[in-house]
């Protein structure tokens, strides 16, 4: 198919450009030329011998200069045509690979729709026509049941495929919504749970019910085979104006109708069933699920997103987020991925050049319980950290004398001047904000500007 295409380009070429005659003597004016010199060489010889060998030796060396610079003429025109000959060629080639890859890449989406799976490519592909393909490798747990095996966790594939059978028809009839901070709107059976249950710290079993460690591990395993983790968000507001200007994305795993688990209750086992791979790698693809459908917003939010300290070091996993954010800029400029300054600290280089490559291709990274009260300003912007995550409480005791109030102000300026913003996180009460004020704070986030909870729940209170 290539070759055919390019012997027709080339005839068209062929047409328009062809390949330079060389410029040969003619042999007649060659032979009239050599009879008027050697009639004049005997001519002068009547007069002058020596006259007569100096000019015939003129007119020899006269001859080979003309006779070089035509040959020198012909190689340099033939020269040029077969560079541009080349380029041409060249040009007709990409071409026709670019054209050979766009119909593989319609081919693979219709083996996608005939099969009914859809993956990260038909993400993507579903709204801009664009090819996206990442394949996420995370660590799977066995899962043992005397009685019968349980189906492993859903792929990215599977999930996907829930998700667009569930939106499809609704997809078709919405157009875009021009809230600066909109979401898609939640399921109304979960809106109805999260407006019958409202918690007074993160826990929702602390005034409830006591759930074992074994029943807490089993709703992890189930949540995580069937693909079954609830998202949900927390505003991160501008002070003191309190507009939002940010959001954090959290995993949350149901109990039951109304009643979630909070990450406190359910990491420590998801370690331990070498699940928080595969808690990440859900959370992030409703992450990447909610900014798709936004893109068109004016001025929306970026996310700020979690990542565990292992799924940083699964190199391979990192490698295809990599290509993944390469190939879909758009997305990754909206991406802040949050990592402990602990587990940030503790990083191999290998991982670290792979934070860089994903910073390059427009992600920001966050460091959360920031305890260091003079960072590495140069290390932060060179791994593109753009916020810094402070406890209020911590933030209060520290500044509590004047020398402690002097350098923590210091650090602050000294961070934002360099492009790091400093939030305040975990803020309960107005009291706090008030003193927070004082030291001139920019962001904010806590329990006092909104509780983490479903997406649609803050879309319905803007609105109304």
């Amino acid at each position: 198919m290539a070759l055919e295409f390019l012997k027709k380009t080339a005839k068209k070429k062929n047409k328009s450009k062809r390949e330079p005659k060389p410029q040969r003597s003619n042999p007649v004016f060659t032979a009239i030329a050599i009879t008027i010199s050697a009639t004049f060489v005997a001519m002068i010889a009547m007069v002058s011998m020596e006259l007569a060998i100096l000019t015939g030796g003129f007119t020899a060396v006269a001859y080979i200069i003309l006779l070089d610079s035509t040959q020198r003429r012909n190689w340099e025109n033939k020269t040029d045509y077969n560079i541009s000959a080349l380029h041409n060629r060249q040009e007709d080639t990409a071409k026709e690979l670019a054209r050979q890859a766009d119909e593989i890449v319609n081919i693979r989406e219709k083996v996608m729709n005939t099969s009914q799976s859809v993956n990260w490519q038909n993400f993507v592909a579903q709204q801009n026509d664009e090819p996206i393909e990442l394949t996420v490798k995370a660590k799977q747990s066995k899962v043992n049941n005397p009685v019968a095996k349980k189906p492993g966790p859903k792929t990215a594939r599977q999930l996907f495929a829930e998700e667009e059978e569930a939106q499809a028809s609704a997809a078709e009839n919405e157009g875009p919504d021009m809230d600066t901070e909109s979401f898609p709107v939640a399921r109304p059976q979960e809106l109805v749970a999260a407006l019958t249950n409202n918690f007074s710290n993160d826990d929702p079993y602390a005034a409830r019910t006591n759930l074992t460690e074994m029943v807490i591990k089993d709703l992890v395993q189930s949540a995580v085979r069937d693909g079954r983790v609830d998202i949900f968000v927390q505003p991160i507001v501008r002070l003191p104006q309190r507009k939002t200007r940010f959001y954090e994305i959290y995993a949350r795993i149901g109990a039951k109708p109304g009643v979630y688990l909070p990450a406190t209750r359910y990491m420590q086992q998801a370690r331990e069933e070498n699940l928080g791979e595969n808690i990440d790698h859900l959370l992030l693809v409703h992450c990447l699920k909610i900014i798709k459908k936004s893109e068109n917003v004016k001025k929306a939010a970026p996310f700020f997103i979690n990542v565990t300290q292992t799924t940083l070091k699964n190199t391979a996993y990192m490698k295809e987020l990599l290509g993944f954010l390469a190939r879909n800029r758009a997305l990754a400029s909206r991406l802040i991925f949050e990592i402990p300054q602990a587990d940030f600290e503790s990083l191999s280089m290998p991982v670290l050049q792979i934070i860089d490559g994903i910073g390059k291709l427009g992600c920001a990274f966050s460091l959360d319980h920031m305890r260091q009260e003079e960072p590495d300003i140069a290390l932060l912007q060179k791994y593109k950290i753009r916020f810094v995550k402070l406890d209020s409480a911590w933030l209060l005791r520290e500044m509590a004398t004047d020398r402690q109030f002097n350098d923590m102000v210091r650090m602050k300026k000294k961070l934002e001047a360099n492009g790091i913003g400093v939030i305040a996180e975990k803020i309960e009460s107005e009291h706090t904000v008030k003193e927070l004020l004082d030291y001139d704070i920019n962001y904010g986030q806590g329990f006092l500007f909104g509780k983490p909870d479903l997406p649609g729940a803050y879309r319905r209170q803007r609105a109304a």
